[in-house]
């Protein structure tokens, strides 16, 4: 979700943050309104809003994210889990002044959607090839045992080896296959554009996975309908 700011909440949002937003003060609140109302007070309007976290951008490059209820807090928990492992390179860094305990918030890696053309241009790999990656192994990992199996590991064969030459892009399939393998995550969505995102370090841009905060468990406990 995209959301445009007016000059006067800009400025609003930028003299609130030059008061000092603190997250001591963010982990003595008693409850989420209470958190959430000290963000909206020190950041201004938030710039992301699901059914479990809500989002506000810090500065330039980093933004918070704060849990809603309990799957909230059990995504961020899988995220921060992610990050610290540091197994895997394309997802976004979670930063220090995290909740690391608890989970009601993270410091994360402010993301801007990524476009199908950024990764050729980054990684020159075609978007249809990691969308095909991601959607075979999903089908991979169902441990069927019929023909859409085999045909799915045969599309994930031949794409390790059309780009067996390319480091990025090999560690990019690998960074979706331990996500799978290692932490069971929902990888199908990364088949679609919506789900990856864009970071700047350094002077470089970088590709990432948005929203790994997902398990087959946290989907299952949460999201799937009974």
């Amino acid at each position: 979700m995209k959301i445009y700011l007016k000059e006067n909440q800009f400025k609003n949002l930028v003299e609130a943050r030059m008061d000092g937003f603190r997250v001591d003060y963010l982990a003595n609140c008693g409850s989420f309104k209470k958190r959430l109302e000290y963000c909206k007070q020190m950041l201004g309007f938030p710039i992301g809003n699901g059914s479990s976290r809500i989002i506000f951008q810090l500065d330039d490059e980093t933004c918070l994210k704060l849990a809603k209820n309990k799957k909230g807090i059990v995504q961020n928990m899988e995220e921060i889990s992610i990050c610290r492992d540091n197994i895997i390179s394309y997802v976004p860094k979670v930063y220090n002044g995290t909740d690391e305990k608890n989970g009601l918030w993270i410091i994360t890696q402010y993301v801007l959607p990524a476009k199908i053309e950024d990764f050729k241009e980054i990684l020159d790999v075609d978007f249809k090839d990691i969308s095909k990656f991601a959607s075979s192994l999903d089908i991979s990992f169902s441990r069927k045992s019929d023909n859409s199996v085999k045909m799915a590991d045969k599309a994930i064969h031949y794409i390790y080896n059309k780009y067996e030459n390319n480091d990025d892009a090999i560690e990019l399939l690998n960074d979706i296959h331990e996500l799978k393998a290692d932490y069971d995550q929902i990888i199908v969505d990364l088949s679609r554009i919506e789900n990856w995102g864009m970071t700047r370090e350094n002077g470089q841009t970088f590709l990432v996975m948005l929203d790994t905060g997902l398990s087959e468990e946290i989907f299952n406990q949460f999201y799937r309908r009974r």
